[in-house]
């Protein structure tokens, strides 16, 4: 995690959870099998809405990383 949500707090697990690779990949056959992955779960503060914001570092298996944020809308 690289910036934390400032409205609520997360949390990040090991899961099984399917893959989304899309229709034309060779590997969307895999779309329908669970495979071992990251789940990350976020609850507001009480009583906020508006948007949070999180920024996560990801590397892939070959070894690259990009920072991905995602906004979260509250209501």
């Amino acid at each position: 995690v690289v910036k934390s949500p400032t409205h609520g707090k997360m949390s990040i697990r090991s899961a099984r959870v399917f893959p989304s690779y899309p229709p034309n990949n060779l590997r969307s056959v895999c779309n329908t099998r669970r495979v071992a992955g990251q789940q990350v779960n976020y609850v507001s503060r009480n009583g906020f809405t508006g948007v949070d914001l999180v920024e996560f570092e990801i590397f892939y298996p070959a070894g690259q990383g990009t920072i991905t944020r995602i906004p979260i809308i509250v209501r």
